[in-house]
């Protein structure tokens, strides 16, 4: 299972269906003082809400080393009244109970309860299962279908797109392995862009 995220500069990744193939066996580096399982105590099965909260706890720290945002956890009332029209998977949940802002998707940055019922409001997502956790300044948008917690593609003029993983904890846990493997560069008010992978020079 590979979970494919949308980059800026990539448009070919925007295919009408996500590829299918085996997770890398490439063990990823420890980083941000975070311990990463090993390939051969790779977990089976779905994470544990215990490894759920350990994921967001990582994806949080990585980011407040890195913004200026303070991390402000969403109230407890936009968590009930958002509550009254959605169940939210448990991963978002707890993501919301950390913080509401100052995490970005690559080029989206993590919606509030309060921004994203807005933005239900205005787009026009078939049924109101789809909760868009995140957007760009382009009308580009990542929903989660809270019937089966499966991550897609948005876009407010194209509608329902590609599908990037099979649920929102799966999604975020694939996120958190590629923060800590040092795949991305933060830039401010842009979100994250892609390291360009540098090759040593050809011998003569």
């Amino acid at each position: 299972f590979v979970v494919h995220f949308p980059t800026r500069n990539n448009n070919a990744r925007r295919k009408n269906e996500r590829t299918k193939a085996k997770q890398s066996k490439q063990t990823m580096p420890p980083s941000e003082g975070v311990s990463v399982a090993e390939e051969g105590n790779r977990r089976k099965g779905p994470m544990t809400p215990a490894e759920i909260r350990q994921c967001v706890t990582d994806v949080v720290s990585w980011f407040s080393k890195r913004v200026e945002e303070e991390m402000v956890p969403a109230t407890e009332a936009d968590l009930k009244a958002l509550a009254e029209k959605l169940q939210l998977p448990l991963a978002l949940e707890e993501l919301y109970a950390k913080t509401q802002g100052g995490i970005w998707f690559e080029d989206k940055q993590l919606a509030s309860p309060q921004a994203a019922s807005k933005l239900m409001g205005e787009i026009d997502l078939s049924a109101s299962r789809y909760y868009p956790f995140c957007n760009d300044e382009d009308e580009g948008l990542l929903v989660v279908d809270c019937d089966d917690e499966a991550v897609y593609e948005y876009d407010m003029t194209e509608g329902l797109g590609v599908k990037l993983a099979v649920s929102f904890a799966d999604f975020l846990e694939q996120y958190r392995n590629l923060l800590l493997a040092d795949h991305f560069d933060y830039v401010e008010e842009m979100g994250l862009v892609e390291k360009v992978l540098q090759h040593p020079p050809r011998g003569k």
